[in-house]
């Protein structure tokens, strides 16, 4: 036989032992029943709280998300205006060298 099967069984009769003598009083049964009466609108509110905080985390989630596409947008952007600045310095660069060149030739 498993042990830590004995152990678990063992453990779970001391339990309902202990559930056994705390119900043989009317008085604890009826509080346990008042607990459990309670128990339910507590679980209510709960979900209802977890709902709307998965909501509101979900709401954050889209908003990330589009704030990060609007970064590479912008990256991208910027890259574009790196390199048309670094063709265009290109561009007078070799303008120059033509000028030269023609001042050279004439």
């Amino acid at each position: 036989m498993d042990m830590s099967y004995s152990i678990d069984v063992d453990k779970l009769t001391t339990f309902g032992d202990d559930l056994s003598e705390c119900l043989k009083d009317g008085k604890d049964f009826n509080n346990l029943a008042m607990c459990l009466k309670h128990s339910a609108p507590l679980q209510s509110s709960c979900n209802s709280d977890y709902n709307g905080i998965l909501s509101s985390i979900q709401d954050y989630q889209k908003k990330i998300n589009a704030c990060k596409r609007q970064c590479e947008k912008t990256i991208s952007e910027v890259i574009d205006d790196l390199e048309i600045t670094s063709l265009e310095r290109e561009l007078a660069d070799e303008e120059k060298r033509e000028k030269s060149v023609g001042e050279e030739l004439r």
